[in-house]
């Protein structure tokens, strides 16, 4: 029985799969070699990386993220507190040990090894069967009767409700009482032709020639592994780009690759078991990666967890910057037209921090320019996008050392960063199909404002077709101004939160003009500005301190997350 050293406390519900808030009661559910041993009461989650360890025992509840002791400790899976209550409540199991021992296997496989990066993939939400449970508990029996589409919009209005948690826990447990043990616990993956959760395993007569060109995907969920298939190289290679997901990933290996790897098969779940010294595979978002040897820009990258963005089926991309670091990107499309899906995946002190760089990109993207550094605190990456409309956009921290040393990649297809377990992305690499790459140095910026480590952005006024303005909604400074221009190219200059802050929309206008001020907020002064346009030429202002911009020279931009401000090179 464990009871000393440290319990990894996580921050994702084993059961339900969503976040835990602050506040929340949760347990630990221990075991060791591959067992259940205990169900420990965690108190209740904090909101700073620490844990309520005032039980009196001997171990100690950890969430720091680099902790070397919770490495060589005890498997652990952490529970909403009633979410394991309804799970009990719920679970047919012949006694409340069977029970837990079955739950342990579905929380703690939804690793799919020991040691893989955490996925924290999205549940998917039986939207239908949620509303059945709100039926049943509130005698409104027409509930589950209603338009798909009327269900989906209260799905989206409630998405943080129990209700939700208390569904996917209730299905949870009606499934794992119904399921049965698996007669062949443990094979090794290569001899794997396919297996389904929930489907018998499919086998092969022996076990495949590793020196044929035969790869083996691994399809993982908010559950798990959820598929394995083997699949010739030329079907992988052929077959269309897929969009990345939130809610499923992947491993695309060679068989050759997986030597020695085992599956292991319990209930409805697969997991893998790696040989010694093996620290795992590389964790896609897509299902049809395009090869390494490809990339423009070949490190040898390490076991980890990748995202991708298909930058021909993008309009725009979001960078999610604090300190001069890129903490994670959002592709637009039309699927996903909004980056606030990205930015609600950040920790909750990581979006305190974020200014949001949108770069639009409606013609896609000529050329890209690329650089990984180190600062010295943390990763640094600087980008230059080049679009044949709009020109050059830079994107990334100190753009006064200029830009030496720069990877242009032309015609890029593909962008791909490692995704941190915590922190800012430490490389990002392009794929290209033509990959031509030339050294191109940019000058210097100057006269850099008393902003702690700001993003730069600029545009021209002159042919300006329409513009919008982005406040926030508390105190209506502006945040970000994008401009369409003539040509139909787009510029974009500050923080523009599509979809999230109050957009204001002119058409052909004559003036541009903001006024810069400064807020006291938590007790410190921050940089802002107001910001208003007008397409009447004789306009005024009842106010000092506006300058006024006609749609001539250029307006610069120097912001954080908190601050911003604006200078032009034409006033009248």
């Amino acid at each position: 029985m464990f009871d000393h050293g440290h319990v990894r406390i996580h921050s994702y519900c084993g059961a339900c799969g969503f976040r835990f808030d602050p506040g929340d009661k949760i347990v630990a559910l221990v075991g060791r070699d591959g067992s259940f041993e205990a169900a420990r009461p965690a108190g209740a989650f904090a909101a700073a990386c620490h844990c309520d360890n005032t039980h009196g025992h001997s171990w100690i509840f950890c969430r720091h993220i680099r902790c070397r002791q919770c490495v060589g400790g005890p498997e652990s899976a952490t529970l909403h507190a009633d979410c394991l209550s309804v799970f009990q409540a719920r679970s047919l199991a012949v006694d409340a040990e069977s029970s837990l021992a079955r739950l342990w296997i579905a929380a703690a496989w939804k690793s799919p090894w020991l040691g893989a990066p955490a996925l924290h993939l999205l549940p998917s939400v039986d939207v239908l069967a949620g509303l059945g449970h709100a039926a049943a508990a509130w005698n409104l029996p027409q509930l589950p009767q209603l338009p798909p589409e009327l269900a989906s919009m209260i799905h989206q209005r409630s998405r943080h409700s129990p209700l939700w948690r208390y569904s996917l826990v209730s299905e949870l447990a009606c499934a794992l009482s119904e399921a049965a043990n698996c007669e062949i616990p443990t094979v090794c993956l290569n001899s794997v032709e396919c297996w389904q959760r929930g489907q018998p395993l499919k086998t092969a007569k022996a076990t495949h020639d590793c020196a044929d060109d035969s790869l083996v995907r691994i399809t993982i969920d908010s559950r798990g592994i959820q598929r394995i298939e083997r699949l010739p190289a030329e079907e992988l290679q052929s077959s269309v780009p897929q969009l990345q997901s939130n809610s499923i990933t992947y491993v695309v290996e060679e068989a050759k690759a997986l030597i020695g790897v085992k599956v292991e098969f319990q209930l409805q779940y697969a997991r893998l078991i790696l040989h010694p010294g093996s620290k795992g595979f590389k964790i896609w978002d897509t299902p049809s990666p395009p090869s390494l040897q490809k990339w423009t820009i070949n490190p040898t990258i390490p076991p980890c967890r990748l995202r991708t963005i298909h930058l021909r089926n993008c309009f725009a991309l979001t960078f999610f910057v604090s300190s001069g670091s890129t903490l994670a990107i959002h592709g637009h499309t039309r699927q996903r037209p909004f980056a606030q899906s990205t930015f609600d995946t950040l920790w909750p002190l990581q979006q305190r921090f974020a200014a949001w760089v949108y770069v639009p990109i409606p013609k896609g993207i000529a050329a890209l320019g690329l650089r990984n550094s180190r600062g010295p605190f943390r990763p640094q990456t600087n980008l230059l996008v080049y679009t044949e409309s709009a020109g050059a956009v830079f994107m990334g921290s100190s753009p006064q050392r200029g830009f030496a040393g720069t990877e242009i990649t032309q015609s890029p297809v593909i962008l791909a960063y490692q995704l941190p377990r915590i922190g800012a992305i430490t490389s990002v690499w392009v794929y290209s199909d033509s990959p031509t790459t030339t050294q191109s140095p940019v000058p210097p910026l100057e006269n850099v404002p008393p902003l702690e480590s700001p993003s730069f952005s600029s545009l021209t006024l002159q042919h300006v077709l329409e513009i919008a303005t982005f406040h926030d909604a508390e105190t209506m400074m502006c945040r970000g101004v994008l401009v369409r221009y003539e040509n139909s190219s787009l510029r974009a200059l500050g923080q523009c939160k599509l979809g999230t802050d109050i957009r204001r929309d002119i058409k052909r206008p004559t003036h541009l003009c903001y006024a810069s001020t400064v807020m006291v907020h938590g007790g410190r002064e921050l940089r802002a500005a107001r910001v208003e346009t007008s397409n009447n030429g004789a306009h005024q202002h009842n106010e000092e301190g506006w300058t006024c911009c006609a749609m001539m020279g250029f307006l610069k931009c120097w912001f954080s997350h908190s601050e911003l401000i604006l200078s032009s090179s034409n006033e009248i």
